[in-house]
């Protein structure tokens, strides 16, 4: 089994290991090229990894369409808005 057949492409910088990002504050370049954190700039993730992160988007884009916030969802399970918002991201809360 070769690495392409674990891995898939990652659907947050769509295989490029960078973003465009604008940095703000003295001395600061404005729009530049940021490591995309999802897949730590390699452009590719687990299959798992893709998954979790499709799941993520498609619960948080439910609770929009459904018109309920981020603060009142959270609130609803006992947790932080920013927790779920980690968590609506495919990432771990803290």
């Amino acid at each position: 089994m070769t690495l392409s057949d674990t891995t898939v492409e990652c659907p947050t910088c769509r295989g490029h290991g960078e973003l465009a990002g604008f940095a703000c504050g003295p001395g600061a370049p404005g729009l530049t090229m940021i490591h995309c954190s999802i897949c730590e700039g390699a452009g590719r993730v687990t299959r798992e990894r893709a998954t979790l992160l499709e799941e993520a988007a498609r619960r948080r884009q439910d609770r929009v369409v459904r018109g309920v916030s981020l603060r009142d969802a959270a609130a609803a399970l006992g947790i932080t808005p920013q927790e779920l918002s980690r968590l609506e991201h495919g990432l771990e809360p803290r």
